[in-house]
């Protein structure tokens, strides 16, 4: 993979958020097109290992709405109260991130 990426990646736990690397975005597209990438939410990439965490969702999902708050399950899982189940959707509340995405399960608040 592209040494820019890694360092982004590297630099948001995981997540890339294109909208803090705009230089990067045709190379995005083309580790997206090869398979090294996948989009996790709008505008935020991980690696298709990664983008599979509950860790790299939530921090996809806060990036992109900061003011989300984790509800259900996930709120357990925040909080080290057990461990998430694999595969398992992040349920949250947020006003700016809606509708029904994989690994995710949104509400409006």
């Amino acid at each position: 993979m592209d040494e820019a990426i890694d360092e982004a990646l590297r630099a948001g736990r995981g997540v890339l958020a294109i909208g803090q690397h705009p230089a990067l975005a045709w190379r995005v597209r083309r580790a997206r097109e090869r398979g090294e990438l996948v989009a996790v939410l709008r505008g935020r990439y991980a690696t298709p290992a990664a983008a599979a965490s509950f860790a790299v969702r939530v921090l996809a999902l806060l990036s992109l709405d900061p003011d989300a708050v984790l509800i259900g399950a996930s709120a357990a899982v925040a909080l080290g109260w057990r461990e998430p189940a694999p595969g398992e959707a992040v349920e949250a509340a947020s006003r700016r991130v809606q509708g029904s995405r994989p690994g995710f399960l949104l509400t409006r608040r």
